[in-house]
């Protein structure tokens, strides 16, 4: 199951200052995992709350650790990457 959270300003870092930044949040053998899209950071937890609020923690850590200039590479790549488009998520069912 992939679920998505997006979390806005988890840091002082002025690079990242008033931008919405996409979490994906997969479970994988009785695990939820978490990663930050623009900030290529991971955490984990055992449950879809914990790991939201683990990668939240980790990206604070961060974001008040990292030079503005490593933030705004990692954003930059991403957007590189993938635009500077949302990112939205939904789950359909296939019919049968």
């Amino acid at each position: 199951m992939i679920k998505t959270a997006t979390v806005t300003q988890v840091g002082p870092n002025e690079a990242a200052q008033g931008q919405q930044l996409t979490v994906l949040i997969k479970e994988k053998d009785g695990l939820f995992l978490a990663r930050c899209l623009e900030l290529d950071v991971s955490s984990f937890g055992e449950t879809f709350e914990e790991a939201r609020q683990m990668i939240q923690d980790a990206m604070k850590h961060f974001l008040e650790t990292a030079s503005d200039a490593e933030v705004e590479r990692r954003i930059a790549a991403y957007q590189r990457r993938h635009g500077k488009t949302q990112v939205y998520t939904t789950r359909v069912q296939v019919p049968a």
